[in-house]
């Protein structure tokens, strides 16, 4: 982890060596409301499948694994936002060639899956969250693979 000084310098802060890390991203946001960042860090190439960690931020930008593991992801993405409306940000979690599934957050940062699969565009990319519509909640954009569609599913919770 780098932190910015306040210049736009960036300055080495925190490291967690990971020896399996293979390939993945980190999504931040604050999932045990807290009021500090908190991490998922999705792990596996293309070919090989690894859990996502759920890493809790302690305050000063240093973080512990939470012993949660989601499914394992191959190329997999993530996003963060609101879905249910209950002020804690829920993920949505991308595998290539598989589903997409969304984990809804009880607020203390437990995630649980919601039974949501998104079972159209099997692309690892995206995933896009925003309020398509105007209605208040947020919708899902997956990204097309290879000149594949792009596909809008609407939050329908109101």
């Amino acid at each position: 982890m780098l932190l910015n000084d306040g210049t736009g310098t960036f300055r080495g802060h925190w490291a967690r060596p990971d020896a399996g890390l293979l390939y993945g991203i980190a999504v931040l946001g604050d999932l045990d409301g807290d009021g500090d960042a908190d991490a998922v860090v999705t792990n596996g190439d293309r070919q090989v499948q690894r859990p996502t960690r759920i890493l809790v931020n302690d305050g000063a930008g240093r973080f512990t694994d939470s012993g949660q593991e989601l499914p394992s992801v191959r190329a997999g993405r993530a996003v963060m936002g609101d879905l249910d409306g209950d002020g804690a940000p829920d993920l949505v979690l991308t595998s290539r060639g598989e589903p997409f599934r969304v984990w809804r957050n009880d607020g203390r940062g437990r995630l649980s899956e919601s039974g949501f699969v998104a079972t159209g565009n099997l692309s690892p990319f995206g995933p896009v969250l925003g309020d398509l519509d105007r209605d208040g909640d947020l919708d899902l954009v997956i990204a097309g693979l290879a000149g594949g569609p792009v596909e809008i599913w609407w939050n329908r919770r109101r």
